[in-house]
């Protein structure tokens, strides 16, 4: 059974709601839209039925174009539920709704899924309003809409109990005979999701398509806390996409501490893969304390990232390999020498602005070294012998800021 929602809860929506209001300003211009809908009590959504088949394949078209023509800010999907069963159930429906019409357009277009954000909506009390009002045959219709104006969504006793709710009150109304009219005649409308696709730039969209639907502005959520009155929320703007860059020139921080600054061009290679070149160097030498930290490597890394978008941002699996030299003296003995490592790498990319990135990486693999190892007298070095080692465990370590430049224009990406 629902309890009452405690004051954090409360506090949680208020912030939501309001992020919602101070972000909406700054949406695209919607410029097509889509309902797509699904049978009572299921979740997978169906594009070969009647209802679906024709307009959603219209609305696919309209996003491959747009897409092609980099003009896609966002697709927001809004799914919602009729009354009819466990109302707290109908939450969890709704929110399965919009995640699998989102995989269909992603799957059926090739669009970055980040583009596409869902909204559950829950049951469509707002909606089964609307059709109320304007449909004169709806037994005891002033009474429904009392009800849908005036009832919380759970109604509490003093004791923060459940003594009631809209539903409840809906379903009682006139014997019954309400409801059970508004399940024959409204409910199946209910059961569907709305995918409204906003563009950058509105004229654009308009030159690169020519049957494109009337445009839908916004879509109202209707759920609401317990609460006397509905009302409507914007919709949540999803994240602009980063732009494609062909370059990124970064610098690991963690080895500007160990005073051995690097270097590294990573160039892309497509949606999917990137190589990098890397070298770092560290050259100070104190003679007459016979003090020496001297060390120079390079090597590449192939790169491969698991969400696309290479470069930009996420999750990536790579494979390096490096060759240097180096001479480490601490006045009592010193080493010198090359040597050569391989292994595997596993970082992740985050974007702090247009042209900046965040990185951290951990690679570990093979190194084999061969040194000379020696011990210092006044400004000679007394040779002792030679060995050669190898090592296998942890051998980089990164924590990177990069700057990516070089951007690709949509569709002219490797």
């Amino acid at each position: 059974m629902p309890c009452a929602p405690t004051p954090m809860k409360k506090i949680i929506a208020f912030l939501l709601i309001i992020t919602y209001v101070c972000t909406a300003s700054r949406a695209g211009e919607a410029a097509d839209s889509v309902k797509a809908y699904f049978r009572f009590g299921h979740s997978r959504f169906e594009p070969e039925r009647s209802a679906n088949h024709a307009e959603i394949r219209r609305f696919i078209n309209m996003v491959r174009q747009q897409d092609s023509i980099g003009n896609i800010d966002r697709i927001i999907i809004i799914s919602h539920t009729s009354p009819d069963g466990v109302s707290t159930a109908n939450a969890a429906l709704s929110s399965r709704r919009s995640i699998a019409l989102k995989a269909y357009i992603i799957s059926a277009t090739g669009i970055d899924r980040r583009l596409v954000d869902t909204v559950p909506g829950g049951i469509a009390w707002h909606q089964l309003r609307q059709m109320i009002a304007v449909d004169s045959r709806v037994p005891a219709r002033e009474e429904a809409l009392r009800i849908l104006d005036n009832t919380p969504v759970w109604v509490f006793d003093h004791d923060h109990n459940v003594s009631g709710s809209r539903k409840k009150s809906l379903m009682e109304l006139n014997g019954g005979d309400t409801y059970r009219w508004l399940r024959d005649h409204c409910f199946d409308e209910l059961n569907k999701a709305v995918a409204v696709l906003y563009v950058k730039d509105i004229r654009r969209a308009h030159r690169h398509t020519y049957h494109a639907a009337p445009a839908m502005r916004a879509y109202p959520v209707a759920s609401a806390p317990p609460a006397g009155h509905m009302a409507s929320r914007p919709l949540r703007p999803a994240k602009k996409n980063e732009a494609a860059h062909r370059f990124a020139l970064k610098t690991n921080l963690l080895y500007a501490l160990a005073l051995m600054p690097s270097l590294e061009l990573e160039f892309r290679l497509g949606r999917y893969l990137s190589v990098g070149i890397e070298g770092a160097i560290a050259w100070w030498k104190q003679r007459l304390r016979h003090k020496c930290y001297q060390l120079a490597y390079a090597g590449p890394e192939l790169r491969v990232w698991f969400r696309g978008r290479s470069m930009q941002r996420g999750l990536y699996a790579g494979t390096f390999a490096a060759a240097g030299l180096y001479d480490f003296e601490n006045v009592t003995n010193g080493y010198r020498g090359e040597g050569a490592m391989a292994g595997l790498s596993l970082g992740y990319v985050w974007p702090v602005s247009r042209h900046i990135s965040l990185e951290a990486a951990v690679g570990a693999g093979w190194l084999r070294a061969k040194y000379k190892e020696y011990t210092p007298f006044e400004d000679h070095h007394i040779y002792l012998r030679s060995r050669t080692t190898d090592y296998f465990g942890p051998l980089k370590v990164k924590f990177a800021i990069a700057w990516r430049f070089g951007r690709i224009e949509k569709g002219a990406e490797p």
